[in-house]
């Protein structure tokens, strides 16, 4: 719980939200978008998550990868859960995060992710957060 207390303390301030949602991400929105964002612990079933909700348009929920047993599995429950909560607050687009070692995916493994990825949900895989 450590590592989503101090990512939740940090996103609490802008500067650091910029530096993820634009730099690391990649992420163009609108500068208004960053006026209004909401950074909150959530449980995605038994995997804590943080969430991030900025402005009316984007989702993007933060999970250390050590707290996944397995790969596939628990990532396309997290894409899947991820998408419907973006339909369900009528946002644009969700982004998920991951961060910290995760075992290598297969290429029938990276084959069964796509249908839960697409133009407005993505899936970013990162060795740490360091913002």
């Amino acid at each position: 719980m450590e590592k989503e207390r101090t990512w939740i303390r940090r996103l609490s301030h802008k500067p650091h939200v910029l530096e993820l949602v634009r730099r690391r991400l990649g992420c163009q929105c609108p500068e208004e978008v960053f006026d209004h964002y909401q950074v909150q612990y959530i449980n995605c079933g038994d995997i804590p998550v943080v969430q991030l909700i900025m402005g009316r348009k984007l989702l993007i929920r933060m999970v250390d990868a050590p707290r996944l047993t397995g790969a596939v599995e628990p990532l396309s429950e997290l894409l899947d859960q991820g998408r419907r909560e973006r339909d369900r607050r009528r946002l644009n687009r969700f982004r998920l995060v991951v961060t910290g070692p995760l075992p290598a995916l297969t290429p029938t493994e990276t084959d069964a992710l796509q249908p839960f990825l697409g133009e407005r949900v993505h899936l970013h895989i990162m060795a740490g957060l360091d913002f």
